[in-house]
């Protein structure tokens, strides 16, 4: 093998191993309770609760951009349409969304058939603090159209509680609630949550020393392409057929 080759060869085995393993970063964290879920059940729909969702915290510090989340739902009486929203949850006075959406989705509906049914909402990675708290929720806010409808979700408790937040519902007569309105939580706000299940990834940032490692890699291939380039270059072309018979 010419040794110009083998250089090359080495240049990219140096920067192979680096990229498999910012390609193979953390996988990430879910939180699902659902199969804690018992036959409880609470209503959303026209005209009695507009808003319900689940108070939620990041698993940890690494895993902090929401990939999506799904709650269980059975439509029971005419048609739910709805708007997944997350929104930043402050504690104070009982419970309350503060600031601008975090993620607004497009409108569903409560699909038909028997029994309960999982409806998983795709945020396309939402960045979050581990430090603060949110709310996820499905909104019949105005998609109202003079009918009455009931959809009900699963709900888990009995000792299954999630630590980290709560279910809560806000009836605002067919609006999106204001910040700084309180909302309502299940039962006393300790072990009511939701029947959920939600997927946290993190950005795959290589570490500095692997960082150094690639970029080290990389000049080393740059050089070694350009010193053979010019290598070539200086190779003196040999004479024609022709040109040597003249000799």
């Amino acid at each position: 093998m010419p040794m110009r080759h083998f250089r090359v060869r080495i240049a990219c085995a140096a920067i192979l191993p680096v990229m498999l393993q910012i390609s193979m970063a953390h996988a990430g964290s879910v939180i699902d309770n659902i199969r804690f879920a018992n036959e409880i059940t609470w209503p959303l729909g026209e005209p009695d609760t507009t808003n319900m969702g689940q108070t939620f915290k990041t698993p940890n510090a690494t895993d902090t951009t929401l990939k999506n989340f799904t709650f269980v739902l059975q439509r029971r009486l005419g048609v739910t349409n709805y708007r997944p929203y997350v929104y930043e949850w402050v504690e104070e006075l009982g419970g309350h969304i503060t600031g601008e959406a975090i993620f607004a989705g497009g409108i569903g509906t409560v699909p038909e058939g028997q029994g309960f049914q999982r409806i998983t909402i795709r945020t396309d990675g939402i960045s979050l603090s581990s430090e603060k708290s949110y709310v996820a929720f499905f909104s019949t806010a105005g998609l109202f159209d003079g009918k009455p409808d009931e959809t009900t979700w699963k709900v888990v408790s009995d000792g299954f509680d999630y630590g980290d937040g709560y279910f809560v519902f806000h009836n605002s007569r067919g609006e999106l609630p204001s910040p700084s309105t309180r909302w309502e939580c299940g039962v006393d706000c300790t072990y009511t949550d939701l029947a959920f299940r939600m997927t946290f990834i993190a950005a795959p940032v290589p570490e500095p020393g692997n960082l150094t490692l690639m970029l080290s890699g990389v000049v080393a291939l740059v050089g070694t392409l350009r010193a053979r380039r010019q290598s070539q270059q200086r190779i003196p072309l040999l004479p024609t057929r022709h040109e040597q018979n003249d000799c």
